[in-house]
């Protein structure tokens, strides 16, 4: 295509060029010979004009790419659920089962200490990496920041309260990390539900 284009610029330049060699007056040499030379510079303008035209018009303007491999939904939120959905809800459940009859002070303890960062016991520090991530998976562009994304909103907000119940499991604050761990919970599933999956219970 680009080919052809240079030949139709090249086609439509010829005419131009063929008439700035012909003499208008041939009585006048002198006046003939900078005629001549202003016409092949209007005609090698308009070449330029037209080449550089037929190379714009054959040029596709790619999609950028976006930063850090996030794209909007697709194959990337598919690949973000196949990652982290077993670690939110593994999270998810061990924290809900803190309170499942009475306040457990030394389960919550283990909870919120431990390092143990590949999801297969449920802990928080697990969970904390693999919910946002999962929740900055939900975009339909990838242009929109994070912080405008209900799910991300939503993680956030139940972060919050979850630093407060922490902060009152480690102080031994048994009666108040019982009414904040119900906080907890009414949060959770507000961001299970923007993320695609059940609520707690359900689990």
């Amino acid at each position: 295509k680009l080919l052809q284009l240079l030949l139709i610029a090249t086609n439509l330049a010829a005419p131009i060029l063929a008439w700035s060699c012909s003499s208008p007056n041939n009585t006048n040499k002198s006046s003939n010979h900078e005629h001549n030379i202003a016409s092949r510079r209007d005609v090698l303008q308009t070449s330029t004009l037209l080449v550089t035209s037929a190379i714009l018009l054959n040029t596709k303007v790619q999609p950028a790419e976006a930063s850090g491999g996030a794209t909007a939904g697709g194959a990337y939120l598919l690949s973000a659920k196949q990652r982290y959905n077993a670690r939110v809800q593994a999270g998810a459940k061990a924290l809900f089962a803190l309170n499942s009859n009475n306040f457990n002070q030394e389960a919550a303890v283990q909870y919120f200490t431990s390092e143990n960062n590949n999801g297969d016991n449920g802990t928080w520090a697990d969970f904390q990496s693999a919910g946002y991530l999962l929740a900055n998976a939900f975009r339909r562009s990838s242009s929109t920041a994070p912080d405008a994304l209900p799910s991300v909103k939503a993680w956030k907000a139940f972060a919050a309260d979850v630093a407060k119940l922490e902060k009152a499991v480690l102080k031994k604050k048994g009666k108040d990390a019982a009414v904040l761990w119900e906080a907890c919970v009414e949060g959770l599933d507000q961001y299970l539900e923007l993320v695609e999956l059940p609520p707690v219970r359900e689990l």
